[in-house]
């Protein structure tokens, strides 16, 4: 992010619910949050559902600016591919490596067959994995980016909390609310 003295970050990522890692981008932008505090941060539109979530989410970060990826591209600086299980979203990042932008993957483990993507991987300004099983499944395929290497994809950066349900929880079970 040299060179931008406000950098416009375009993060794209998953958007479940099934557990506490699949919250992933809220991770991915308290990091940013915290460590770029300068940059303006954009979310491409993905899978923002249901209604009580998109809320959630609103509340927690009210300064993000959830995006189409046409209005990424206009705006943003650079592309973050966010933190998830594989790297995907190949249409989007080679939309957007066509304006000639930078991008890179935070926190993505690999699990596919990496040859179709080789070149897209190889022209990231980064390539950082959640876990250090994929760096050889990288070195194997041939993935030699500028900076390649594990980065941790800040699942536990996060605190968002969903006060409602965790009443509702602690009644359920007879608990009692200490300390959190």
């Amino acid at each position: 992010l040299n060179g931008y003295a406000m950098p416009t970050i375009a993060t794209i990522t998953f958007w479940k619910f099934e557990n506490i890692g699949d919250v992933t981008h809220a991770c991915m932008l308290r990091v940013f949050e915290k460590y770029v505090p300068e940059a303006k941060l954009l979310l491409i539109d993905g899978e923002m559902h249901p209604p009580e979530k998109v809320a959630l989410f609103r509340r927690e970060f009210p300064d993000v600016d959830v995006v189409s990826l046409e209005e990424a591209i206009d705006r943003g600086d650079i592309l973050i591919h966010g933190p998830r299980s594989g790297i995907g979203f190949h249409e989007e990042v080679d939309r957007w490596r066509r304006t000639g932008k930078p991008y890179g993957y935070f926190g993505v483990t690999v699990t596919a067959d990496l040859a179709p993507m080789i070149d897209r991987l190889n022209q990231a300004e980064f390539l950082f994995t959640r876990e250090t099983a994929s760096l050889p499944l990288l070195a194997e395929a041939g993935v030699k980016g500028p900076v390649t290497g594990f980065g941790p994809d800040g699942t536990l950066a996060v605190q968002m909390r969903n006060e409602a349900a965790a009443d509702e929880l602690l009644d359920k079970h007879r608990l009692e609310k200490e300390g959190y």
